[in-house]
């Protein structure tokens, strides 16, 4: 089923337009469930923390599953903890799932050639290649990733050809930061950058639409600049 068909039928069937992010931040999560890992005579501090980070989600996956349409782990804060940190990811890819939610993976991945196509297949599965498309079956496959377009479309052409397997995918357009300004605010002509990179994901993502009149191709505005985001929508 085409992305944006199941994330708008999820968002009518739930009447609700709520991600739920999942980013274990380790001095935001709860001391019990740290101490609970410590108690189980673990050795290694990382191991500690994935650990802890797996149990907090498997708790919040099942309190927010009537309610939410997706989750959205954030990789950078699964990543330091090596591979012990990348197992409690995937455990939460496929209980978030099994619960019936749609899984976006807060990854900005992005590079060209071969190096996009790496990430395309490792968060999006591998698409037509034979023989390699059960290795990178979930729980580590998403629905959808988040990736930086300032590469330009060959950088993202490897993630939109995963629409035709009902993947999707969410283009960086106008960040939250300070200091985005620094960048996307620069003018071309009279046109500052974001402008002008929301008009290349409305043309990508033009070629990857729905029944529903959306496209597999989203953008990530954040609501720090309300006025932006009114340009943009």
């Amino acid at each position: 089923m085409h992305f944006a068909d199941r994330l708008f039928a999820a968002c009518l069937e739930k009447n609700s337009r709520l991600v739920v992010g999942l980013d274990p931040h380790p001095h935001l999560l709860p001391p019990h469930i740290i101490a609970a890992q410590k108690k189980e005579r673990r050795t290694s501090q990382r191991l500690i923390m994935a650990q802890a980070i797996a149990a907090f989600n498997l708790a919040v996956i099942p309190a927010i599953a009537d309610y939410a349409v997706a989750v959205k782990p954030q990789l950078s804060l699964y990543e330091p903890w090596g591979p012990a940190g990348i197992a409690a990811y995937e455990t939460t890819v496929e209980a978030a799932h099994q619960a019936g939610l749609i899984v976006i993976a807060d990854a900005k991945r992005n590079d060209i050639g071969t190096s996009a196509e790496g990430y395309a297949a490792a968060f999006l599965g591998t698409g037509s290649a034979a023989g390699t498309e059960e290795a990178l079956a979930p729980p580590w496959e998403a629905d959808a990733v988040t990736i930086n377009p300032y590469l330009g479309s060959d950088g993202v052409a490897p993630f939109l050809q995963r629409a035709a397997r009902g993947k999707g995918v969410f283009a960086l357009v106008r960040t939250s930061n300070p200091s985005a300004v620094q960048v996307q605010n620069l003018l071309v002509g009279e046109t500052p950058v974001f402008i002008k990179v929301a008009e290349l994901v409305h043309a990508w993502g033009a070629q990857t639409l729905g029944e529903c009149g959306y496209s597999a191709l989203g953008a990530v505005v954040g609501a720090t600049d309300p006025s932006a985001a009114k340009t943009l929508r």
